[in-house]
């Protein structure tokens, strides 16, 4: 048996190690859940009748679908570019932040058609800019951007939290702010947290995200610089102008996301805004990294793990209500182990295994 390196892996290779991967993490899952005495076709059956099986599953889905697919897109083109953005959820933060105020303090008397967008823009621009400062700083002074993303998480959650509790904090003495005008509150299907109009802007997201990607020099720049830096500054690629767009974009959509939770699930500003302190521990952006690893990083992966990601969350959450004695915690196993094997699955792409003499 020989290893030998890839040239180029093709994408039926790719694909196939990652379900292989994900086949491992089932698994490996049922055999803890046997050992644990339950019937693993049962969970899972269960878990997917709770999240695709009803309507308002498949609805329950859909909604966590969109912050996913926002903050995963925009960590997907940042690591296509080796641009290892950890601070997704400071940046969707303070996303909310800034769409909340806008909302509340700034212009809440504007009509729906001028607000919303104003909105959405401030979270993408506030988003945007403490990415690129995390870029900026790994430019001029060396500081590495898992750190520098990482740390600015807890800034971000202190100044939430500060504004929940201090100046921003509603006349109930309440961490929350007060609800926001209806007027900045994004139309939802009737009963149902479903807000389409950041869906749509989610898909669209993705297509042109792909078409930028693909089509433009800008994501050929990317596309090279994060393959080999060192051949594109023989090309001269400016590493700073690629490492600062693709930041921007990443925390653009982050903020993005921050803001369409506002404005379309919880109408205010509150605690767990971006899924930390949710049913499932982990943050959206947090959740989003492996979400962009399972979608190999490309626009129209990401949006189809973000799905099934989104469905396993939900029919955890099922499960934990219907079944008896089952953590919750199973639902992170899964997941943890699927990162884990994606991880090491990544050596066989760049490495194939060869059987025989010789």
């Amino acid at each position: 048996m020989k290893l030998r390196k890839r040239r180029v892996a093709s994408i039926w290779t790719k694909l196939g190690i990652a379900a292989l991967s994900i086949c491992l993490a089932i698994l490996i899952t049922s055999i803890m859940l046997i050992l644990m005495g339950f019937n693993p076709a049962n969970i899972y059956w269960r878990l997917f009748v709770g999240a695709f099986g009803t309507a308002s599953g498949l609805l329950r889905t859909v909604t966590k679908t969109i912050p996913l697919l926002l903050v995963s897109l925009g960590l997907a083109i940042a690591f296509r570019a080796k641009a290892w953005n950890i601070g997704a959820p400071g940046q969707m933060a303070i996303g909310a932040i800034a769409g909340g105020g806008v909302a509340l303090f700034l212009l809440p008397n504007l009509p729906p058609y001028l607000l919303i967008p104003l909105i959405f823009i401030a979270g993408f621009l506030s988003g945007a800019g403490l990415a690129a400062i995390c870029a900026i700083l790994n430019d001029k002074i060396g500081l590495d951007m898992v750190i520098s993303t990482l740390l600015l998480n807890y800034v971000m959650f202190k100044l939430l939290n500060y504004l929940l509790y201090g100046p921003w904090q509603t006349e109930a003495a309440f961490p929350y702010t007060e609800t926001i005008p209806t007027s900045a509150q994004l139309p939802t299907l009737a009963g149902t947290d479903f807000h389409y109009p950041t869906l749509i802007l989610g898909i669209v997201t993705m297509g042109a995200l792909y078409v930028f990607l693909t089509r433009s020099s800008w994501g050929y720049e990317i596309r090279v610089f994060g393959e080999n830096p060192q051949a594109s500054d023989y090309a001269g690629i400016s590493s700073f102008k690629v490492l600062v767009l693709v930041m921007m974009i990443s925390g653009g959509l982050a903020g993005l996301a921050g803001a369409g939770e506002v404005m379309g699930v919880h109408h205010m500003l509150r605690k767990g805004i971006t899924g930390a302190g949710a049913v499932y521990a982990a943050s959206y952006g947090y959740t989003a990294i492996f979400i962009a690893w399972l979608g190999r990083n490309h626009p129209i992966g990401v949006g189809l793990a973000s799905f099934f990601v989104a469905g396993i969350l939900v029919g955890g959450q099922n499960l934990q209500a219907e079944v008896a004695g089952l953590p919750y915690a199973m639902v992170s196993v899964i997941l943890g182990l699927m990162l884990l094997l994606l991880i090491a699955g990544e050596f066989l792409i760049r490495h194939r295994i060869e059987f025989g003499g010789g």
